[in-house]
């Protein structure tokens, strides 16, 4: 058995942190609810901790941002690779520590790992091991997890292992013979889509690393034309490796045309060529198909009722509509709690949904305030005074009165300040455009 060293590589843990960095400009706000659960799971000496996420991106970020916050001395192990079974997952640990694994058997790895875990304890310093895509591992390797988790639950090494897949790998965790690593964990920490301002804000922070490779990009609208970052977000979904690809390829297609600002036809190209769509990308502009996650047929029609005005209709015939008082709406409506850009209906062949785009007086539909909500036939948007009906089917109406017009709003009261409303609605707006 050859030792290489009795103490872990010092710059480990910094070297991950600037390939991290190079690697994947992440926004510095995106789950923070998930950061602090696995901050307050470590003080509370928990030995494990389980984040369960669709993509790859969001579990790496949260841990990044987790290990901002441990003390210095703190050794960090991450498992990024495949292991298939235990040996090559403790040769990947033994590796991290300083050790060279290549002659050990696996009892020996066990070994020196459990005795490194005794200098830590005698030092009082912790051991974090990060396993990330831990669905992909061999079951085998779980089961080595769960024994560590029983070392520590038993000898209290200041041992933490932080587990991270997808929703499937709970069916694994919860097996009776790996049931201990889910109590131990206590509840999964759970993370959510990006919302549609943290979509924006990741795409801010793309368009900046723009200007530092001399673009003179310092702007998103400089970089994508109005609305193509609400449907980035709307075709991905908010699931941010979705959003990190689809930003990716457009910024690629960006550079070719000779930092020519992306258009939504951009965007829907971009989608095609990572597999997020069935556009054919080399189709030509003006007869874009697609059955995936753009419509092009129409869904119905919104009926616009505004008390004391016209009943106006709208067709759906594009993949987004917004709604606001701003004259470049598509849908303009007027009124003391409107927001500038309030609302946007987005059209897929899994249905019509409305989003709320951080306005300040909210969206309802139904009764209900929603963040975003798939609208059925006969669905109603309450925005200020207006209502907005959702019309199943792409005919027009033949006649005005097919809608009556005298139906009674419930008026809210207006803001107490409404120039006040309107300035920190524009604020807003210029820091999320």
């Amino acid at each position: 058995m050859k030792l290489v060293s009795i103490q872990p590589a010092a710059d480990t843990y910094s070297d991950v942190r600037v390939e991290r960095a190079q690697l994947l400009p992440l926004i510095s706000n995106c789950y923070p609810s998930a950061v602090k659960r696995l901050i307050q799971s470590y003080q509370e000496n928990r030995p494990v901790a389980i984040l369960v996420s669709e993509g790859r991106l969001g579990p790496i970020h949260v841990v990044d941002r987790f290990l901002d916050s441990v003390e210095d001395g703190t050794v960090v192990i991450r498992i990024d690779g495949t292991c298939t079974d235990p040996k090559a997952f403790m040769q990947e640990v033994i590796q991290h520590i300083g050790f060279d694994p290549n002659d050990m058997t696996l009892s020996d790895l066990e070994k020196v790992f459990e005795l490194f875990l005794q200098y830590q304890r005698k030092h009082k310093l912790r051991t974090i091991i990060a396993v990330q895509d831990s669905h992909v591992h061999g079951w085998w390797v779980l089961d080595k997890i769960r024994r560590l988790v029983e070392m520590e639950v038993q000898e209290k090494y200041g041992l933490k292992v932080i587990i991270s897949g997808p929703p499937s790998v709970m069916t694994v965790i919860n097996e009776p013979i790996l049931d201990v690593i889910a109590a131990e964990a206590g509840d999964r920490i759970v993370l959510t889509p990006f919302t549609l301002s943290e979509t924006r804000n990741y795409i801010r922070s793309r368009t900046e690393s723009l200007d530092s490779a001399n673009h003179n990009m310092d702007d998103v609208s400089e970089v994508f034309e109005f609305l193509a970052v609400t449907l980035m977000h709307e075709i991905c979904s908010g699931v941010p490796d979705d959003v990190h690809e689809l930003c990716s390829k457009c910024l690629d297609i960006f550079h070719d045309a000779g930092n020519k600002p992306i258009s939504i036809d951009t965007v829907k190209k971009a989608a095609a060529l990572v597999g997020l769509t069935s556009f054919d990308a080399d189709e030509p502009d003006d007869s874009l198909t697609y059955d995936g996650e753009i419509a092009v047929a129409p869904l119905g029609r919104m009926i616009v009722q505004t008390q004391g005005a016209e009943v106006t209709e709208t067709l759906l015939d594009q993949s987004c509509f917004l709604i606001g008082r701003d004259r470049i709406c598509n849908i303009c409506i007027q009124g003391l709690r409107v927001s500038r850009l309030h609302a946007v209906l987005s059209m897929s062949t899994n249905g019509l949904h409305v989003a709320d785009l951080g306005s300040t007086n909210g969206t309802i539909v139904n009764g209900e305030k929603v963040n975003r909500y798939e609208l059925q036939d006969g669905d109603v948007v309450a925005i200020g005074d207006t209502r907005i009906t959702y019309v199943a089917g792409g005919e027009q109406l033949t006649q005005a009165s097919d809608i009556d017009s005298t139906d009674e709003f419930e008026i809210c009261e207006p803001a107490p300040d409404p120039c006040i409303t309107y300035l920190s609605q524009d604020m807003r707006l210029l820091q999320t455009s």
